[in-house]
Protein backbone atom coordinates (compact mmCIF):
# COMPACT_ATOMS: atom_id res chain seq x y z
CA UNK A 1 0.00 0.00 0.00
CA UNK A 2 1.52 3.58 -0.88
CA UNK A 3 0.26 6.67 -0.04
CA UNK A 4 -1.37 8.47 -2.95
CA UNK A 5 -0.30 11.34 -4.26
CA UNK A 6 -2.37 13.16 -7.13
CA UNK A 7 -2.39 16.65 -7.68
CA UNK A 8 -6.30 17.64 -7.07
CA UNK A 9 -8.30 18.39 -9.60
CA UNK A 10 -10.55 21.27 -10.51
CA UNK A 11 -13.15 19.54 -10.54
CA UNK A 12 -17.09 21.33 -11.63
CA UNK A 13 -19.61 21.27 -8.72
CA UNK A 14 -22.95 22.38 -8.54
CA UNK A 15 -25.82 22.91 -5.89
CA UNK A 16 -29.05 21.36 -6.56
CA UNK A 17 -32.05 20.24 -4.85
CA UNK A 18 -29.76 21.03 -1.60
CA UNK A 19 -27.13 18.53 -2.67
CA UNK A 20 -24.19 18.56 -4.83
CA UNK A 21 -23.36 17.42 -7.67
CA UNK A 22 -20.15 17.17 -9.95
CA UNK A 23 -19.55 16.82 -13.44
CA UNK A 24 -18.22 13.64 -14.59
CA UNK A 25 -16.19 13.88 -17.55
CA UNK A 26 -16.72 10.52 -18.91
CA UNK A 27 -20.12 9.75 -18.41
CA UNK A 28 -21.41 13.37 -19.46
CA UNK A 29 -23.52 14.59 -16.83
CA UNK A 30 -23.52 15.70 -13.52
CA UNK A 31 -23.92 13.26 -10.01
CA UNK A 32 -24.63 13.12 -6.75
CA UNK A 33 -21.10 13.79 -4.97
CA UNK A 34 -20.71 11.63 -2.51
CA UNK A 35 -17.42 10.75 -0.49
CA UNK A 36 -17.04 7.77 -2.61
CA UNK A 37 -17.89 9.80 -5.66
CA UNK A 38 -15.16 12.26 -4.91
CA UNK A 39 -12.67 9.73 -5.03
CA UNK A 40 -13.95 8.18 -8.56
CA UNK A 41 -13.80 11.77 -9.66
CA UNK A 42 -10.57 12.98 -8.53
CA UNK A 43 -8.63 9.24 -9.94
CA UNK A 44 -10.29 10.11 -13.30
CA UNK A 45 -9.26 13.41 -13.82
CA UNK A 46 -5.68 12.23 -12.35
CA UNK A 47 -5.79 9.34 -15.31
CA UNK A 48 -6.91 11.57 -17.85
CA UNK A 49 -5.20 14.84 -17.19
CA UNK A 50 -1.66 13.14 -15.53
CA UNK A 51 -1.51 10.01 -16.78
CA UNK A 52 -2.60 10.30 -20.58
CA UNK A 53 -5.41 7.95 -20.20
CA UNK A 54 -7.88 8.40 -23.14
CA UNK A 55 -11.59 9.43 -22.20
CA UNK A 56 -12.74 7.19 -24.73
CA UNK A 57 -11.11 4.43 -23.17
CA UNK A 58 -11.98 4.66 -19.02
CA UNK A 59 -16.00 2.85 -18.29
CA UNK A 60 -17.49 4.85 -15.04
CA UNK A 61 -20.04 2.29 -13.05
CA UNK A 62 -20.62 -0.26 -15.44
CA UNK A 63 -22.73 -3.24 -15.29
CA UNK A 64 -21.41 -6.00 -14.57
CA UNK A 65 -22.95 -9.77 -14.94
CA UNK A 66 -21.78 -12.33 -12.52
CA UNK A 67 -24.03 -14.26 -12.20
CA UNK A 68 -27.72 -14.89 -13.71
CA UNK A 69 -29.19 -13.72 -10.53
CA UNK A 70 -26.55 -10.78 -9.81
CA UNK A 71 -25.09 -8.48 -10.91
CA UNK A 72 -22.72 -5.35 -10.02
CA UNK A 73 -21.45 -1.69 -11.37
CA UNK A 74 -17.76 -1.46 -11.54
CA UNK A 75 -16.37 1.87 -10.33
CA UNK A 76 -13.47 2.31 -12.93
CA UNK A 77 -12.49 0.16 -15.95
CA UNK A 78 -9.58 1.62 -18.60
CA UNK A 79 -9.46 -0.60 -21.48
CA UNK A 80 -6.91 -0.95 -23.98
CA UNK A 81 -6.45 -0.15 -27.41
CA UNK A 82 -8.33 -3.51 -28.21
CA UNK A 83 -10.97 -2.12 -25.71
CA UNK A 84 -9.56 -5.18 -23.45
CA UNK A 85 -10.19 -4.58 -19.42
CA UNK A 86 -6.48 -3.07 -18.90
CA UNK A 87 -7.04 -1.69 -15.10
CA UNK A 88 -9.85 -2.11 -12.90
CA UNK A 89 -10.39 0.27 -10.39
CA UNK A 90 -12.41 0.17 -6.87
CA UNK A 91 -12.85 3.27 -5.44
CA UNK A 92 -14.16 3.78 -1.16
CA UNK A 93 -14.88 6.92 0.76
CA UNK A 94 -11.72 7.86 2.39
CA UNK A 95 -12.99 6.88 5.60
CA UNK A 96 -13.29 3.45 4.53
CA UNK A 97 -9.74 0.98 5.29
CA UNK A 98 -8.13 -0.42 2.14
CA UNK A 99 -8.55 -4.45 3.59
CA UNK A 100 -9.43 -8.35 2.82
CA UNK A 101 -12.69 -7.19 2.20
CA UNK A 102 -12.23 -4.62 -0.02
CA UNK A 103 -9.78 -6.62 -2.27
CA UNK A 104 -12.58 -9.73 -2.46
CA UNK A 105 -15.07 -6.98 -3.96
CA UNK A 106 -12.47 -6.39 -6.63
CA UNK A 107 -11.34 -9.78 -6.61
CA UNK A 108 -15.13 -10.96 -7.71
CA UNK A 109 -15.28 -8.28 -10.66
CA UNK A 110 -11.75 -9.77 -11.98
CA UNK A 111 -13.03 -13.25 -12.20
CA UNK A 112 -15.14 -11.88 -14.96
CA UNK A 113 -13.01 -9.22 -15.97
CA UNK A 114 -8.90 -10.22 -16.09
CA UNK A 115 -7.49 -7.12 -16.37
CA UNK A 116 -3.60 -7.21 -15.87
CA UNK A 117 -4.08 -4.27 -13.47
CA UNK A 118 -6.01 -4.15 -10.61
CA UNK A 119 -6.47 -0.84 -8.09
CA UNK A 120 -8.23 -0.32 -4.77
CA UNK A 121 -8.31 3.39 -3.90
CA UNK A 122 -9.89 5.47 -0.77
CA UNK A 123 -8.68 8.56 -1.85
CA UNK A 124 -5.58 8.49 0.40
CA UNK A 125 -4.14 4.70 0.08
CA UNK A 126 -3.62 3.14 -3.09
CA UNK A 127 -3.26 -0.60 -3.39
CA UNK A 128 -2.55 -1.73 -6.87
CA UNK A 129 -1.23 -4.85 -8.05
CA UNK A 130 0.03 -6.25 -11.57
CA UNK A 131 -0.70 -9.42 -12.89
CA UNK A 132 2.58 -11.96 -12.74
CA UNK A 133 2.35 -13.68 -16.42
CA UNK A 134 3.98 -16.70 -15.08
CA UNK A 135 2.39 -17.05 -11.95
CA UNK A 136 -0.99 -15.48 -12.94
CA UNK A 137 -1.04 -13.86 -9.51
CA UNK A 138 -1.21 -9.96 -8.67
CA UNK A 139 2.13 -8.51 -7.21
CA UNK A 140 2.00 -5.02 -5.15
CA UNK A 141 3.56 -2.35 -7.52
CA UNK A 142 3.80 1.46 -6.71
CA UNK A 143 1.80 4.09 -8.72
CA UNK A 144 -0.73 3.56 -11.44
CA UNK A 145 0.86 2.08 -14.76
CA UNK A 146 1.48 4.15 -17.66
CA UNK A 147 -1.47 3.61 -20.29
CA UNK A 148 -0.18 1.76 -23.20
CA UNK A 149 0.42 2.62 -26.42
Amino acid sequence: MFLLQIPEAELDIIQKDQKLWVWDIIRQKHVILTPEEYVRQELIHYFVEELGYPKSRIGVEKKLEYTSEISKRTDIVVYDAHLNPWLLVECKSTEVMLNEDAWAQIATYQSILQAPYLALCNGIEALIGAKNQQTAAYELIEGFPMYPN
